[in-house]
């Protein structure tokens, strides 16, 4: 006995066959495509130099800082001190005058030395402009610097009148001085982080010499 499948249910069972298949195909796992690792370069790591390298620019920097400051005493000092020889007593301007003097020479030192220091922390891979940590260390201290800029002129105004009627400027004088020393301390020591943080930043790769 024969069974024969009516014409009408032939396109039904193909269409339930390619429903089953077109399922399972469905519920197959699919193979997993990862994407491969992007190349990493220099440029895109950490600016920052090692802490080793670091500690040793900030520490060359401090010692240049501390060193520009002796120097910038004695340069201060000679004009005062000539005056005092000559009169017998310490003279108001001439003691503003050398104050000014020290703080230029200072400032010109200081950012002669401070930047070349944090070559230090350049390594074989990265290295830094000093001409941007320069900028940066300016950016950075420009609000302690006009302080002391403010503060230098209360102690010549005060010198001035000290020199004109003696014991009416030494309020002036006083706190033209204290304010100075406070906000130049300030701008030392920010001019240097700041300065090392402009350099930190502009590291970038060494280019090849050939």
């Amino acid at each position: 006995m024969t069974f024969t499948v009516p014409r009408f249910e032939k396109p039904i069972m193909f269409s339930a066959l390619s429903l089953c298949a077109a399922l399972c195909l469905s519920q197959a796992p699919t193979a997993i495509t990862e994407k491969p690792p992007e190349p990493v370069s220099l440029s895109s790591n950490a600016h920052a130099p090692t802490a080793f390298r670091g500690a040793l620019a900030l520490t060359a920097a401090s010692a240049a800082v501390v060193g520009s400051g002796v120097a910038s005493y004695y340069l201060g000092r000679a004009w005062p001190q000539s005056r005092y020889e000559e009169l017998g007593l310490p003279v108001p301007l001439a003691v503003s005058g050398g104050l000014v003097i020290a703080m230029l020479s200072n400032l010109v030192i200081t950012q002669l030395l401070v930047p070349e220091c944090m070559r230090l922390a350049d390594d074989g891979f990265m290295k830094g402009d000093t001409w941007e940590a320069r900028l940066n260390g300016l950016r950075w201290a420009k609000w302690p610097a006009l302080a002391s800029l403010a503060s230098v002129s209360v102690l010549i105004a005060g010198s001035a009148i000290e020199s004109r009627n003696f014991g009416n400027g030494q309020a002036l004088i006083a706190g033209g001085l204290v304010g100075f020393l406070a906000s130049w301390l300030a701008y030392v020591i920010v001019d240097v982080w700041g300065t090392y943080r402009g350099y930190v930043d502009s590291r970038h790769e060494r280019r090849p010499l050939w």
